[in-house]
C-alpha cells in the first residue's frame, strides 16, 4: 500500500493508494527471481522488471491504474524472461561441463587402449 501526504490549506491530508493485483504479482515474481539468483545471469532483464515496477508505482500515485497494471504486467514478463534466461545459462553451463567430462573420459580411454596395444 503506497502512502502520500499532501498539505493543503494548512491541513495535512493523507492519501492511501492500494496496489493492484498485477503489481503484487509483479513484486512476488521479482522477489522469486531474485531469490533464485537469476540476476547473475540475466541482470538486464531483471533490472528492466524493477524499472517497470517502479513505473507502475508512479502511475498508481497518479491514480492511473490502467498504466499501473500495464507496467506491472510488463514487469512480471521481464522477470519471467530473466528467470528463463538464467535457467538457460545454467543448463548451458552444465552441458559444457558434461561435454568436458566426456572429452576427458574419451582421452583416458584412448590412452589406455594405446597402452594395451603396445
Amino acid at each position: 500500500m503506497g502512502q502520500r501526504y499532501c498539505r493543503s490549506a494548512d491541513r495535512l491530508q493523507f492519501f492511501t493508494f492500494t496496489k493492484t493485483a498485477e503489481m503484487e504479482r509483479a513484486e512476488r515474481t521479482i522477489d522469486r527471481v531474485e531469490q533464485a539468483r537469476a540476476g547473475q545471469y540475466a541482470s538486464n532483464e531483471l533490472s528492466q522488471a524493477k524499472q517497470k515496477l517502479q513505473a507502475a508505482n508512479s502511475a498508481l500515485l497518479e491514480k492511473d491504474t490502467v498504466s499501473a497494471d500495464r507496467y506491472a504486467i510488463e514487469a512480471t514478463l521481464d522477470a519471467e524472461l530473466a528467470q528463463a534466461r538464467a535457467k538457460l545459462a545454467q543448463a548451458n553451463s552444465v552441458n559444457d561441463e558434461m561435454k568436458n567430462n566426456i572429452s576427458i573420459l574419451q582421452q583416458e580411454m584412448l590412452r589406455r587402449t594405446k597402452g594395451i596395444q603396445q
